[in-house]
């Protein structure tokens, strides 16, 4: 409702290094109740291989049937990128982003369930064995499809540690197929590297995940 139908612009200053496959930019998307009507993460115009801290600006009017409007901040490809002064105006007046509320203290009963159902590990580092993910085994039983998430997308601990899932469940408990939310050609040829070892598995990678 604070957005709808108003002319928003979303700024930010953003400093890389050694971004010399793919961009980094400011993000935003607005969606209706029947899909996508605004997506932008600066393709085109984002900073590439190594800046000094630049100030770049997404300008858009949003659509009268928004129903969401999100914000953030994108890198894609390898190197580093930072970002800073982000900062959202509506109509030209700054808007004021009151403080998320702090999260509750667990509870001592939340604690408790905490303390007798979670499985910890050594590391997130594949390679490294599977001695204290066994308790795992007896989690998934005969379970044939496993779902792999994450509380934030591209975080590299989330990345290191469903690498490492997915080398125990197949090395460990025969799984065979995995799936991924990608555009086929891409996938295709990923996948023709994992059957046949054709082409060059990092290259491979990079033309899948920049997509997703």
């Amino acid at each position: 409702d604070v957005f709808r139908g108003k002319h928003i612009r979303y700024s930010g200053y953003v400093k890389t290094e050694s971004v010399t496959q793919g961009y980094a930019g400011l993000r935003w998307e607005v969606t209706s109740n029947a899909g996508r009507l605004t997506y932008d993460d600066m393709h085109e115009s984002g900073a590439r291989r190594t800046t000094p801290w630049t100030r770049f600006v997404i300008d858009q009017q949003v659509d009268a049937n928004a129903a969401e409007v999100e914000f953030g901040v994108h890198l894609a490809g390898n190197g580093t990128a930072w970002f800073d002064s982000l900062q959202i105006e509506i109509d030209g007046k700054i808007y004021p982003q009151p403080l998320p509320p702090a999260p509750p203290e667990p509870t001592a009963q939340e604690t408790n369930w905490l303390k007798q159902n979670v499985i910890t590990f050594d590391t997130d580092q594949a390679g490294r064995g599977f001695s204290d993910l066994q308790p795992l085994k007896k989690l998934i039983g005969t379970t044939r499809i496993i779902g792999l998430g994450e509380q934030t997308h591209g975080t590299s601990e989330f990345q290191r540690m469903k690498h490492r899932l997915t080398e125990f469940l197949a090395s460990e408990m025969g799984f065979t197929a995995f799936a991924i939310e990608a555009s086929m050609p891409e996938a295709y040829a990923l996948n023709d590297y994992v059957l046949n070892g054709v082409g060059d598995p990092k290259h491979l990678l990079f033309g899948l995940t920049a997509r997703i």
